[in-house]
């Protein structure tokens, strides 16, 4: 399957992976928009892109917000017409101690984690990840000689 001239979201699109995704669906010739809540690194990848000649877009986007998540589906439809693929990249990070961990903060994690039913004709490529670090794996692996 050729992604040329697909359209193409990448939540997350401005770091790590996300960023790796970005380019690499814009060298193939797809129509990309890169959404993330990283304003500069994603208005400065725009200009990156775009100045190489790849069809790119930036759109400030918080996952965690219903009404942020229908902007950037309605900015990339206004872009390009349609939307081909989601690459549902944005993950988040917390830290905090094991007693810490509850339902409220479970919540936080998974609203920004888990990918959206707003792309019903969309093929979602990949799932977003979660991460809580107490802090116990490397008090673990210091405490047995490593």
């Amino acid at each position: 399957m050729s992604l040329k001239e697909k359209v193409i979201i990448v939540t997350g699109g401005t770091s790590g992976i996300g960023e790796a995704c970005s380019r690499h669906f814009a060298a193939l010739g797809a129509r990309v928009v890169i959404a993330s809540n990283q304003a500069d690194p994603g208005q400065n990848l725009e200009k990156e892109l775009r100045a190489a000649g790849q069809e790119v877009r930036f759109v400030f986007t918080d996952v965690a917000r219903e009404e942020s998540v229908q902007a950037l589906i309605q900015r990339a439809v206004e872009f390009y017409g349609r939307i081909d693929g989601i690459h549902c990249n944005a993950g988040v990070w917390a830290a905090g101690t094991v007693t810490d961990f509850n339902e409220a903060v479970w919540n936080a994690l998974a609203r920004k984690g888990l990918a959206r039913s707003a792309w019903p004709n969309a093929i979602t490529l990949t799932a977003a990840g979660l991460g809580y670090d107490t802090g116990l794996a490397e008090t673990i692996f210091h405490s047995s000689g490593h």
